[in-house]
């Protein structure tokens, strides 16, 4: 009985997220500016550091209407 709540649980978590993911392909200029077809993968949406330098400004979303905080602190990624 744990394991098939713990897996529905984890179903739920995996829609919740994939669909935040196609609101961000659709909404958040970068990410509409990119094919999406058969062939792409996930791989293909995960940024470099200087990607995310250069493409600071494409990559907000224009619906959001808080504040935004440049941090260029290069703190740890792991």
């Amino acid at each position: 009985m744990l394991n098939k709540k713990l897996r529905n649980n984890y179903k739920g978590l995996q829609k919740e997220r994939f669909e935040k993911f196609c609101r961000a392909v659709k909404e958040i200029p970068y990410y509409a500016s990119r094919s999406v077809d058969g062939d792409t993968g996930i791989h293909d949406y995960i940024l470099t550091k200087e990607q995310l330098r250069e493409g600071y400004e494409a990559l907000r979303n224009p619906h959001y209407k808080g504040n935004f905080r440049k941090n260029t602190s290069g703190g740890s990624t792991g």
